[in-house]
């Protein structure tokens, strides 16, 4: 008679498999939602900037001036030369600052009244924008909390 050999998992053998496998699946969530929060806030710094972006450009394209103002949890461009690029965007839940700013940009030259900075609180970041005096350059600070 022929004997036959069948290769098979053992039920120990499946049981270590389930159980490095739960261990992933416990590892993930922590790691997505912390990538989340980073990505969302990135967006909001992005949009950020070209909101400033926006207002210089139309205060030099139109010759009107334009307004970025910064508190509440909302930052608002005010395009006094083409309303239909007027916007507001929201902070994320987890992004916070506790100045208000408004930045005013200069008709036809699109340079910026004062020189100020913004800070922008992340859940693990803090990001502060320093804008310089006439040309609405700015730079960004990026500190870990």
């Amino acid at each position: 008679s022929i004997i036959m050999k069948k290769r098979a998992f053992t039920l120990v053998e499946c049981l270590i498999a389930l159980g490095i496998a739960c261990f992933l699946l416990i590892l993930t969530p922590p790691l997505i939602s912390r990538s989340y929060v980073n990505w969302k806030e990135e967006v909001f710094l992005r949009e950020f900037e070209q909101v400033m972006d926006t207002a210089q450009i139309t205060a030099i394209s139109t010759g009107k001036g334009s307004f970025v103002t910064v508190s509440g949890g909302l930052v608002e461009l005010n395009c006094h030369g083409a309303r239909e690029l007027d916007k507001k965007i929201r902070f994320p839940d987890t992004m916070k600052s506790y100045s208000i700013q408004t930045y005013s940009f200069k008709p036809y030259s699109g340079n910026v009244s004062q020189f100020s900075s913004v800070t922008f609180d992340g859940q693990n970041r803090r990001y502060t924008y320093v804008f310089q005096l006439g040309e609405a350059k700015y730079h960004v600070e990026i500190t870990d909390k």
